[in-house]
Parts: structure tokens; sequence; C-alpha cells
């Protein structure tokens, strides 16, 4: 992520929850064509769901994957607190 969205996510996450909604939606419908993105994910979801099941892949607990991204959040964070 660029300096520049590093600033702006720092600014979006200090929005109330609806503000911050709302946000997220007008940037999803910025993107050109939705249906494509959507066919995409879902195409990704599959494959990562065919590779789980294969045992193809690792799956990582979903209190380790917490802790991971509480502390990149936190590494993002203002730091004037």
């Amino acid at each position: 992520m660029t300096t520049a969205a590093k600033e702006i996510l720092e600014s979006a996450l200090k929005l109330d929850p609806s503000e911050r909604e709302r946000l997220a939606e007008a940037l999803w419908h910025s993107i050109d064509d939705p249906a494509v993105v959507d066919a995409a994910w879902a195409e990704e979801i599959q494959r990562r769901v065919a590779a789980a099941d294969s045992g193809q892949i690792d799956s990582t607990p979903w209190e380790e994957a917490r802790d991971e991204l509480l502390a990149e959040l936190k590494q993002i964070q203002p730091r004037d607190r």
C-alpha cells in the first residue's frame, strides 16, 4: 500500500461505522465494472476452496490471523494517540 493510501486509510478509520460503510461502497462502485470483479472473486473463491478441500494449502487458525491483522493495523494507526 502506498503512503498516500495508508494516510487515506488512517483518516477513513477515524470515521464512524456508517460513514466508513458509505465510503467503502463508493470506492467499490468506482471500479470500472463491478460485475467483472465479482466474477473474478467468485472464481478465486472456488479455486481456494478446492485447494483447501484437497489439502493443497494450509490454513491459519482465526485467532492467529486476527492477531497478525491487529498487529498490522497498529503499525498504520497514527502514533499521536
